[in-house]
């Protein structure tokens, strides 16, 4: 609907719960629109009071499964802070070369002020020059 709202609408998708589910024809889906050049955020989400732990490794196991090795060279990372400061940081790698770590502590940031965190990476697959 044109008019002058300046906002997005997206949709973050659960994992391993009963509905509204990241499957891999959904990840899929994204990175086609995203390879013809359309806007996307593929998004997932816990809502829950469990460790999300599993979830981001069964969420990285669909997206390897689309997409094979989702890594480049390093993700980004970003971080927004109860002050609404928005910081971009590096991780640091681990020795398997395939998860990486970032130390929250006096040198970055403390993990009290840390409002959101947010992760981004690239698919080889998809790309088009």
């Amino acid at each position: 609907m044109p008019g002058q709202c300046r906002r997005l609408i997206a949709r973050s998708l659960n994992v391993l719960n009963r509905f509204a589910n990241l499957t891999e024809q959904e990840i899929y889906k994204a990175f086609a629109k995203a390879a013809d050049g359309e806007p996307v955020i593929l998004s997932f989400s816990s809502r829950d009071f469990r460790h999300i732990g599993p979830e981001v490794e069964y969420a990285r196991y669909l997206l390897e499964t689309v997409c094979g090795d989702v890594f480049g060279p390093q993700p980004f990372f970003a971080i927004k802070t109860r002050s609404n400061r928005y910081i971009h940081d590096n991780l640091d790698c681990s020795t398997d070369q395939r998860s990486w770590r970032y130390v929250f502590d006096v040198e970055s940031i403390w993990p009290e002020d840390v409002c959101a965190i947010g992760v981004g990476t690239v698919c080889s697959i998809f790309y088009r020059s």
